[in-house]
């Protein structure tokens, strides 16, 4: 268990290296008790959001160090702890891929961080396990036209939603919306 958990922390050590030493060894070893929380076989839910709130205030105070330090240069240690949440949340997913709220939660992440190839490739997994959940769908088709502007695509999922679901009223609502708008 704990060569597992080495491997896990080991994978992440070079994005901690811009920080100091000290803050390095307290991360570092928050992160070891949270994945030998996990590791646990009475883990739950609630471990992984914890696990998942702490790695969000550290995204945040990074990014108000930079607002702070008026970095505006983006290189690949700011994008280390985005890295992380989508490795956690995918870990979750996997165990609870039938949790819309769940999915939910991580494509409104997605969402956020504005990742078009992630968003997709969520939405489509969780379609996979949910293809009778009309909300995935519109968000699917939501996404397409508002943050990739490309309408035609919107309406090849909503065609897609339609025909699996085609008696969901709802879905025609919106799809009729999304015609005359």
């Amino acid at each position: 268990m704990a060569d597992k958990i080495r491997y896990t922390l080991e994978k992440f050590i070079p994005d901690l290296l811009a920080l100091q030493k000290k803050q390095s060894r307290d991360i570092l070893h928050k992160r070891e008790e949270f994945e030998y929380m996990l590791q646990r076989r009475t883990h739950n839910l609630s471990n992984y959001m914890q696990l998942l709130d702490y790695e969000y205030g550290l995204e945040r105070l990074r990014r108000q160090r930079n607002k702070e330090r008026q970095i505006k240069k983006v290189t690949t240690r700011d994008y280390a702890i985005v890295k992380r949440i989508i490795y956690i949340w995918d870990r979750i997913m996997n165990k609870y891929r039938y949790n819309i709220d769940l999915w939910k939660q991580y494509l409104s992440f997605c969402y956020i961080i504005e990742s078009k190839k992630h968003f997709f490739k969520v939405i489509t997994k969780a379609l996979n396990f949910n293809p009778f959940n009309t909300d995935l769908w519109l968000a699917g088709a939501l996404f397409e036209l508002e943050k990739a502007h490309n309408p035609i695509k919107a309406r090849k999922i909503f065609y897609q939603a339609l025909r699996i679901n085609n008696k969901n009223i709802d879905l025609w609502g919106s799809y009729l919306d999304f015609e005359l708008n």
